[in-house]
């Protein structure tokens, strides 16, 4: 009786011993397992990362390959347009239109040179002159003699107003003077021949074979650099 007690008792051990084995090596077993598939996504991850670096600097490269592009291309055109638009400007007919302008001016500086001379003897004028000056001089003995910001500013405010009626005659007297007039109408004339010989000149280019040809090679380059900066942006994700 005793002796199958002792061998049941040792049977119990056993299994126990097993059963608790069992426990012991099956989360190892399965941490284990965990960690190696967790190192396969990781292998995975860094090994896809220098795939899209590559693509990324390949793309960079596109983009700065088309920005050089663009830049020889629009050196090409100006080269091209430096020589014509020169040409035009030395031509017997830009040369008299700004001819015109330059007799234009000095004739419009010569009649306000006139009218400021007849304000000279303007008593309304050079009344306002120098009440605007006495103002001036005000504004300034205030400021050295540290008055209050209330006496500065009314006396900033007189100088101010002393100088719109200064203005205001004197802008009377042009409005009344019958060549000065004149010569403003003649250069306004002269300035807007000049400008549409410039416009007709602009419009003309594309009739020019070599310079179309350098506007095209312009106008490709730029459409090949927006197609590489999309291509960037696609490879970097944006």
């Amino acid at each position: 009786m005793c002796m199958r007690v002792v061998v049941t008792r040792r049977w119990a051990m056993v299994a126990c011993g097993l059963l608790l084995g069992v426990l012991v090596c099956f989360p190892i077993t399965a941490w284990a397992r965990g960690n190696h598939k967790a190192g396969k996504n990781s292998n995975s991850n860094s090994t896809a990362a220098p795939a899209n670096t590559a693509a990324v600097n390949a793309a960079q490269t596109q983009v700065t390959d088309a920005e050089d592009a663009l830049a020889n291309a629009q050196s090409a055109l100006q080269a091209v347009t430096g020589p014509l638009k020169a040409a035009f400007e030395a031509s017997p007919e830009m040369t008299a239109a700004i001819s015109e302008v330059d007799n234009a001016t000095a004739a419009q500086n010569a009649a306000m040179a006139s009218l400021d001379a007849s304000l000279a003897n303007d008593v309304n004028y050079q009344a306002a002159l120098k009440k605007k000056t006495d103002a001036s001089t005000q504004l300034e003995s205030l400021r050295n003699s540290g008055a209050s910001q209330d006496q500065i500013a009314a006396a900033a405010l007189e100088v101010l107003n002393c100088g719109t009626e200064v203005n205001r005659i004197r802008a009377a007297a042009q409005a009344s003077d019958p060549q000065l007039a004149k010569t403003r109408i003649a250069l306004s004339a002269a300035n807007e021949k000049v400008l549409a010989l410039r416009q007709q000149f602009q419009n003309g280019l594309p009739n020019n074979p070599q310079w179309a040809a350098a506007k095209k090679a312009v106008d490709d380059a730029q459409a090949n650099l927006s197609t590489a900066k999309g291509a960037l942006a696609s490879a970097q994700g944006t």
